[in-house]
């Protein structure tokens, strides 16, 4: 990986893009379309925990059935979390709505 993916403006940068665009994105689409998210983000979160940021993505704890796992060891060595859980709250409902159909 190089400097620039790891940087803390890098990270920033993209948990904010997640947070202000992608999450509501994610959220207005119809519900066809929001179920294939919901099958995309099931199928591959534990590679997505890999390229991304997994300690502001709270999406893929809950789905990976660890709720709050890696945030809690961001906290415990004394690094900062870079999300507004709140944000997540809409998304983790409809995610969980939708994964009882299933």
């Amino acid at each position: 990986m190089t400097e620039a993916n790891t940087s803390p403006v890098s990270s920033d940068t993209l948990t904010a893009h997640f947070n202000e665009f992608v999450y509501s994105n994610i959220l207005a689409l119809p519900a066809a379309e929001k179920g294939r998210v919901f099958q995309m983000l099931t199928d591959y979160a534990d590679i997505l925990y890999q390229i991304l940021d997994p300690s502001n993505h709270p999406i893929l704890d809950h789905i990976l059935g660890t709720p709050g796992a890696i945030q809690q060891v961001v906290v415990a060595a004394g690094g900062e979390l870079n999300v507004d859980h709140s944000q997540y709250e809409d998304l983790v409902k409809e995610y969980d709505a939708w994964k009882s159909t299933k």
